[in-house]
């Protein structure tokens, strides 16, 4: 829900040389289910009601977790830098979470047996982006994303696209105020970064984080 996140992800995608680089962007805050209605949206331009627009991101395995005006926001501009590619160049939105249906899911048991979601991340990666020989920019929340696995030490997204693609996965941590806090606010401000910065984690202060 950050506002600066929402507004950098929306300046990212507005840049030419973002677009001529990525084919894909695999999102968290979508189930599979709601894939055809994101190609309409996104890629073909269609016309979608705003209620239809909205269940991209209320029907997910997370409940009330994408409601931030930022995520409607990214999906608008994605849309409206799509209009002026060629369809050939136009970027895909690819919903990354396991698809739900919850008129069928009753009790808590029924939601935990829909399983990792991290199995369905690292499937959309592989089979529609790698397999297929594009590149994606992937926004999910860390603990998919660390070299090092999930934090419960299991198997996470990256993890698990790696075993099949080693290589594959550059990882990008976005610094929202932590670790680190003040102190580390007030180093980056003495270092003078430029906004935005992208820097190694391997080796550095940051990284030691």
């Amino acid at each position: 829900g950050l506002t600066q996140a929402g507004d950098f992800y929306v300046a990212l995608v507005r840049d030419p040389g973002f677009q001529s680089a990525v084919n894909d962007i695999v999102i968290e805050f979508a189930s599979r289910q709601s894939q055809p209605l994101l190609d309409r949206y996104i890629v073909t331009g269609d016309s979608v009601s705003p209620d239809s627009l909205r269940t991209i991101w209320r029907n997910t395995t997370k409940v009330a977790s994408w409601e931030f005006p930022i995520y409607e926001r990214w999906l608008k501009a994605i849309r409206a830098v799509n209009l002026g590619l060629s369809p050939s160049r136009r970027i895909r939105v690819l919903a990354g979470d396991t698809e739900v249906h919850w008129e069928d899911l009753h009790t808590h048991d029924d939601w935990t047996r829909l399983g990792d979601n991290n199995l369905s991340f690292a499937r959309v990666i592989t089979s529609d982006v790698l397999a297929k020989n594009r590149k994606a920019l992937v926004v999910l929340g860390s603990n998919h994303l660390a070299r090092s696995g999930a934090r419960d030490g299991s198997p996470n997204t990256t993890t698990r696209v790696e075993a099949k693609d080693p290589g594959a996965m550059y990882v990008v941590w976005l610094y929202n105020g932590r670790p680190g806090g003040p102190a580390a606010d007030d180093r980056i401000g003495q270092e003078g970064w430029a906004s935005p910065s992208v820097v190694p984690l391997r080796t550095t202060w940051a990284g030691a984080l």
